[in-house]
């Protein structure tokens, strides 16, 4: 299949590409730091990719983001994806079953190395969980009015068919 302009559209940007008669911009890349690399680098970009695809393709999953007023895509697009590094992050990682956490609000991921270890389909689940929190979704026992982790992740393994 060819490329071709619109009739009538006005100069394609750069990051947008035409194909078969509507505009297509290409998926996101994730946001990674330096500090992340290795197995735990191409385990992060493996899980966004296709926390991406569930977005653009299941409209469930997409439906997650609508009740916080966020495009998931855009929520994922945005994250930027660290090494948890300081030493409260190394606490929080040394607790059982986390293998990454955001601030709700905050674009900024903290990943521990654990995550690497994950399947892809796991990973991607959290991908999904970090970014819901980006969009503004709360979480137990933090916020007494939040989701618990494990209802957080029924909803996105359900939602995104993971």
């Amino acid at each position: 299949m060819s490329a071709t302009l619109l009739a009538g559209s006005p100069a394609p940007v750069a990051s947008d590409i035409a194909l078969a008669g509507r505009t297509v911009a290409p998926r996101p890349v994730p946001k990674l730091d330096a500090s992340i690399s290795g197995p735990l680098r191409a385990r992060l970009r493996s899980a966004f990719d296709l926390a991406v695809q569930r977005v653009q393709e299941v409209e469930s999953c997409s439906a997650l983001f609508v009740p916080l007023r966020h495009d998931g895509v855009e929520m994922l697009r945005n994250t930027r994806y660290s090494v948890a590094a300081a030493a409260i992050a190394r606490d929080a990682c040394s607790k059982q079953d986390i293998v990454a956490f955001t601030a709700v609000g905050s674009p900024a991921t903290r990943v521990c190395a654990s995550f690497q270890q994950l399947p892809p389909t796991a990973a991607a689940m959290i991908v999904l969980h970090e970014a819901l929190h980006f969009a503004g979704l709360r979480e137990r026992p933090v916020h007494s009015d939040g989701l618990w982790p494990a209802e957080i992740n029924a909803l996105v393994r359900k939602g995104c068919g993971l």
